[in-house]
C-alpha cells in the first residue's frame, strides 16, 4: 500500500509538471506536457484502483474466514484485523503483566501456530483435553499472540478478552480486566522499525500520588528486625500516623513470628522465610488485617507488580485499585491463576468418563468385528471396570454409542443392536 501511495504522489507531480509545460506556450513543451499529463493520470488511476482492489481482497479474507467458520467477528476486533491486512504490517501492543502481543495475520494458512484457523483448533483441543467441563467456549475468534503459546481470543457476541496459555495444563483461561480499546487504538499507534506499536498502559506514578506508594526498600530480609522498616514505610502511607512497635520476635527454621503493637492493639504475624526475600503475600495480608483491627476501611494495601519493581506497596481505594489493576500495577498471584480443587475434580471426573466411553467403544467395535451378528437382535458383552456411571454418564454413553448398560459385580453388561 505504501508503494502505491508513493506512486500516486509521483503521478500527481508528473501531472502538475505536464500542466505547467502545456501552459508554457512553447509548442514542443505543449506536446511533452500532454504526454506527462496522460502518464500522470494513468499512474494515479492505476495505483488508486490497486489500493481499492487490494483492500477489498484482504477484507474478503476475513469474510471467507467468517463463512468457513460460521462465525461473525466482533466489530471491535475486525477493525484492527482489517487495518493490519490493509497495511500489511505487524501490529504489536502491550498486555498488563504479560508483555508484548502481536495481532495475528489472517493471510497465514497451514498447520502451525501462526495460522488463525489452526490456532482455533489447538485452543479447542486444549480446552476439551485439560479444561472441560469447568471451562467451555463456543465460536472462538483468536486475534493476538505473545509468540510463546499464549493467545488472546473472544467469543462471538461477547466483549470479554480471554487469555489462554496452551503451554500449561493447570492454568485457567484468564479474563482480562481490559477492553480492547484500553489496550489498542489505531489512532494511538506509532511506526517503529516498520511495525505499528501501541502501549496504552499507564505507569503507577500516573495513577496515584507518590505519597501513596513506595518501592525504594531492599527486598532482602536478613533477620526479622528488617521488617520494621517496611512496616514503618507502609504505615506512613496512611494520613493518620499510627504508633507501633514489635513487642516480641520469635523464629524457627521456616518462619518469623512477630507480635506487633499498634494504637493499643496487638497482632501476631507469621512470615515465612524465603531464602532471605520478603514474604510479600503474607506481609500484605498482615497489613490489611491490622487495618481491620483499627476499623480503617477506606483503603487497602496491595503488592506492586514485579513488572514495576522487585518489591513495593501501594495504598488505594477500590476505584484506584481497579485502575491500577487494569494497568498491570498490582501483582497477580500465580496460585489464583491455577485451577482450583473443584475445577480439577470436575475436569478429572469428565476425563474419567470419556476414558470409559472410549474403552467401551473399543470393545464394542471389537465384538462387532469378530462375530457374525444379525440385525434387530440385542447382543451384549461384559465390560470389566471399577468405574461407576451416574445418570449423566449413562446418557452420554447412550448418545455417543447407542448402547445401554446394566451394573454387575465386575463392571457392566453392555447391550447393543446392529
Amino acid at each position: 500500500m505504501k508503494k502505491n501511495v508513493i506512486n500516486i504522489f509521483i503521478g500527481a507531480i508528473v501531472l502538475i509538471g505536464g500542466i505547467k509545460l502545456y501552459d508554457s506556450g512553447i509548442v514542443l513543451c505543449k506536446y511533452i506536457g500532454v504526454l506527462f499529463m496522460i502518464y500522470g493520470v494513468l499512474v494515479i488511476v492505476t495505483k488508486f484502483i490497486k489500493i481499492i482492489s487490494s483492500s477489498k481482497n484482504k477484507q474478503e479474507q476475513l469474510q471467507v474466514f467468517e463463512k468457513d467458520s460460521n462465525i461473525i467477528i466482533p466489530s471491535f476486533i475486525k477493525e484492527i484485523l482489517e487495518f493490519q491486512l490493509e497495511n500489511n504490517r505487524k501490529i504489536e501492543f502491550e498486555i498488563p503483566h504479560y508483555g508484548t502481543f502481536s495481532i495475528l495475520d489472517y493471510n497465514q494458512k497451514g498447520e502451525d501456530l501462526s495460522a488463525p484457523n489452526y490456532i482455533v483448533k489447538e485452543i479447542d483441543e486444549h480446552i476439551k483435553r485439560y479444561l472441560f467441563p469447568a471451562f467451555n467456549y463456543s465460536k472462538i475468534i483468536t486475534f493476538a499472540t505473545s509468540g510463546d503459546y499464549m493467545f488472546l481470543f473472544v467469543e462471538e457476541g461477547k466483549n470479554d478478552i480471554i487469555l489462554i496459555d496452551l503451554d500449561s495444563m493447570n492454568k485457567r483461561p484468564f479474563v482480562l480486566n481490559n477492553k480492547i480499546d484500553d489496550l489498542l487504538s489505531i489512532n494511538k499507534m506509532e511506526l517503529r522499525n516498520d511495525i505499528y506499536y501501541c502501549n496504552k498502559i499507564k505507569k503507577i506514578e500516573d495513577i496515584v500520588e507518590k505519597n501513596n506508594y513506595f518501592f525504594d526498600v531492599p527486598d532482602c530480609i536478613v533477620e526479622a528486625k528488617d521488617y520494621f522498616e517496611i512496616y514503618t514505610k507502609s504505615f506512613n502511607l496512611l494520613k493518620s500516623k499510627f504508633v507501633f512497635s514489635f513487642l516480641n520476635i520469635l523464629e524457627n527454621e521456616e518462619n518469623y513470628i512477630l507480635k506487633i503493637s499498634i494504637e493499643g492493639q496487638s497482632k501476631e504475624v507469621e512470615l515465612r522465610k524465603y531464602s532471605d526475600y520478603i514474604d510479600a503475600e503474607n506481609f500484605i495480608q498482615s497489613l490489611n488485617e491490622i487495618l481491620l483491627l483499627l476499623n480503617y476501611n477506606q483503603k487497602k494495601y496491595y503488592l506492586i507488580s514485579h513488572t514495576n519493581c522487585d518489591f513495593g506497596v501501594v495504598l488505594a481505594d477500590k476505584k484506584t485499585y481497579k485502575k491500577l489493576s487494569e494497568n498491570g500495577c498490582i501483582e497477580v498471584s500465580e496460585e489464583k491463576l491455577k485451577l482450583n480443587s473443584e475445577e480439577i475434580h470436575a475436569i478429572q471426573k469428565y476425563s474419567d468418563l470419556i476414558t470409559e466411553i472410549d474403552n467401551i467403544e473399543f470393545y464394542l467395535n471389537l465384538t462387532k468385528k469378530h462375530n457374525e451378528l444379525k440385525e434387530s437382535i440385542v447382543y451384549d458383552f461384559l465390560y470389566e471396570t471399577v468405574y461407576e456411571f451416574n445418570n449423566n454418564g449413562i446418557e452420554a454413553l447412550k448418545r455417543k454409542l447407542n448402547v445401554t448398560i446394566k451394573k454387575v459385580d465386575s463392571g457392566y453388561l453392555v447391550y447393543f443392536v446392529i
